[in-house]
C-alpha cells in the first residue's frame, strides 16, 4: 500500500520530465482503479483532465518541508503478508 503525506494520489504528469506520467498513492486501490485509468489515458492523449488539477504531482514543492521530513521517519505500515 502507498500513501502520500497529504494522503491524495499524485495522478498527472511532472514538470521537467517531458513524457512521464504518475499514477500512484491511491489507497483506494481497485475501487478507483477504472476511473483513474480512464482519466490517465485521457491525459496522456493530450484531452482535457480538470478532475487530475489538484491531484498533479507538483503539488510536493508545496509541501512544509518539516512535515515531508515527519512523515518519511513514520514507520511504514502495512497490510502486506511477510
Amino acid at each position: 500500500m502507498s500513501q502520500s503525506l497529504d494522503d491524495l494520489p499524485f495522478i498527472g504528469s511532472v514538470s521537467g520530465l517531458e513524457g512521464l506520467t504518475l499514477a500512484l498513492a491511491s489507497w483506494h486501490g481497485f475501487a478507483l482503479a477504472p476511473a483513474i485509468g480512464s482519466f490517465v489515458a485521457n491525459h496522456v492523449a493530450g484531452l482535457p483532465t480538470p478532475q487530475l488539477d489538484q491531484l498533479t504531482p507538483n503539488r510536493i514543492a508545496q509541501f512544509d518541508p518539516a512535515h515531508v521530513a515527519a512523515f518519511l521517519a513514520e514507520p511504514a505500515t502495512s497490510n502486506v503478508l511477510e
